[in-house]
């Protein structure tokens, strides 16, 4: 594109649209030179402010207007405008909370049945104890002493060997 005494070449990517930001390169007397602006109507009345967020009402909904003065040699009285619509934060903002809840609620479920696992698991053996020494009480099975006596000294020595 020729501009001023020469040419400027603007790389492909200047176009590309990232969640509803839009950039466009405009001259001084507002102009516009490359890129896109969905609502250049609405803002061609507002002023170029160097590294300023300004805020434009459309229809109802909220834009956020950012421009930059380009300084570079070459570039004199260029402007660079990016667009946001502020709806667009609040879409990504809810769709980053919903995968949280999710995923909070998957992990929550996940650690009450492990917990839940575990617990049962390591009081398996003070369980059997129980029993057999209920058992014993009652008087109904003396030959369970033995069992009892087994399962007394298996849980002490896995409690010794699981402690530093």
């Amino acid at each position: 594109m020729s501009y001023g005494d020469g040419f400027l070449e603007i790389d492909d990517d200047f176009l590309d649209l990232v969640g509803s930001n839009y950039t466009a390169l405009y001259q001084q007397d507002g102009t516009l030179l490359y890129g896109e602006n969905p609502i250049a109507a609405q803002t061609a009345s507002l002023s170029f402010q160097d590294n300023t967020i300004q805020s434009v009402s459309v229809d109802g909904e909220k834009f956020y207007v950012y421009d930059r003065m380009l300084e570079q040699e070459g570039l004199e009285n260029l402007w660079l405008r990016g667009t946001v619509s502020a709806a667009s934060g609040t879409r990504q903002i809810t769709a980053i909370l919903r995968i949280s809840l999710t995923l909070l609620s998957i992990l929550v479920f996940a650690a009450i049945v492990g917990g839940y696992w575990f617990v049962g698991r390591i009081l398996r053996p003070i369980r059997k104890i129980s029993d057999a020494a209920s058992q014993i009480e009652q008087g109904n099975d003396l030959k369970n002493a033995s069992n009892w006596e087994t399962e007394t000294m298996n849980f002490i020595s896995w409690q010794m060997q699981s402690t530093p």
